[in-house]
């Protein structure tokens, strides 16, 4: 049953028995949300992205773990025979700005890629 707004005037009624006029369809949230994601899920098929799926998360924490072995493994190599290679003087400011010169670049070429 509709409500007016003179039903619910403050000189006609108090506010519990205005309440007690007032109806609220009693569906749960979760009710809703099932039926809508089962709605979803027939049309999308469990669709998952890509990048979520199991193995591509498993792909990528061996990665990170070879990643960090390797970098261990030439850290402790290093420390053992005072560097990696010998290297000259000359190619101090190489060693020194190299990298940081390469990944501006590949940063570079990437944004290129994306926009």
């Amino acid at each position: 049953m509709p409500l007016s707004m003179a039903d619910l005037h403050p000189s006609s009624m108090t506010l519990a028995k205005a309440l007690q006029k007032i109806t609220v369809p009693q569906t749960s949230l979760r009710d809703n949300h099932s039926s809508a994601s089962d709605n979803n899920a027939s049309k999308l098929g469990n669709w998952r992205p890509l990048f979520l799926r199991r193995h591509v998360l498993l792909a990528l924490f061996f990665l990170l773990l070879s990643q960090i072995s390797g970098l261990v493994a030439l850290y402790v190599y290093s420390e053992k025979k005072e560097g990696i290679v010998p290297v000259a003087a000359k190619y101090h400011y190489l060693w020194k700005y190299g990298p940081s010169a390469g990944k501006s670049a590949s940063c570079l070429c990437g944004a290129s890629l994306i926009s």
